[in-house]
């Protein structure tokens, strides 16, 4: 069974994914080339070693993706 999300940009892009809730979250991550970004549901960090079905991420929801940036002042 698969199920289409929308994966969200920081700079408002969306996107559909195709997603089956035993899929790694990582792999899926790395096949969206999106392996650095962090990914967010329902308010909740998805850890890359989990499944999207250890979350209960249903057909229409979004995924908000964000790129960990170095900076900062020394």
């Amino acid at each position: 069974m698969s199920l289409q999300v929308q994966l969200c940009f920081i700079n408002g892009e969306t996107k559909e994914l195709t997603i089956s809730p035993d899929e790694n979250i990582g792999e899926k991550k790395k096949a969206e080339n999106q392996g650095d970004a962090t990914w967010k549901c329902v308010g909740r960090v998805l850890k890359d070693n989990k499944s999207f079905g250890d979350y209960n991420i249903e057909k229409n929801d979004i995924i908000y993706s964000s790129t960990k940036n170095l900076g900062g002042t020394n």
